[in-house]
């Protein structure tokens, strides 16, 4: 995340009033944050996280470039240790890329689109066996046109709000790919 995205972030959770002012507090946040790094301090963000300067001793080491023996000079480290509710956070959540999100997604905007392409090939077919066979498709169609909208509805939570939308995502999609095979299959059976 940028700075400017986070600021942007911070001006609609927090409610101020500008993108101005966001990156103001941004700013201080930064700024007490190293101030308080700098002068050997820890600073602990409850339930985020603690971030604190911890010393390496002086070692040998090798300069990559040239391959020679040199002395490593002793320095200050910032270690960040995450708080146990950014902890319980990221290990509930299935951590799923853009790029895997997007493959999940197209695999089933594919698998509706198949479905539905198969469906209509038994139009025809429905067509010809009267008024009930004609019933019964647009009700097939209808049911699955509604659980393709929730499918991608739940689709776009899932990139908005992480592991429980994750989980609610396969149980439903699961869940409404089961109805629709079933549905299939007893058109299947009509038809």
């Amino acid at each position: 995340m940028t700075k400017l995205k986070f600021a942007e972030a911070m001006q609609h959770k927090a409610g101020l009033a500008s993108r101005t002012e966001a990156l103001r507090a941004y700013d201080a946040i930064v700024e007490a944050l190293t101030d308080d790094l700098a002068a050997g301090g820890t600073t602990t963000l409850r339930g985020f996280g603690t971030f604190k300067v911890r010393q390496v001793k002086q070692r040998e080491g090798r300069n990559p470039r040239t391959g020679k023996a040199m002395t490593i000079k002793a320095h200050g480290v910032v270690r960040f240790t995450p708080g146990k509710n950014l902890q319980n956070v990221t290990q509930a959540r299935d951590f799923i890329d853009l790029r895997s999100l997007k493959d999940f997604s197209g695999a089933v905007e594919g698998q509706l689109k198949d479905l539905r392409s198969r469906l209509e090939a038994y139009r025809p077919k429905a067509e010809a066996l009267g008024e009930e066979a004609k019933k019964t498709y647009r009700e097939l169609m209808d049911k699955t046109s509604a659980q393709s909208a929730e499918a991608k509805a739940k689709i776009k939570d899932l990139s908005a709000s992480g592991g429980e939308a994750w989980k609610e995502v396969r149980q439903g999609l699961e869940r409404a790919f089961g109805e629709l095979r079933e549905s299939f299959k007893r058109a299947k059976d009509k038809f």
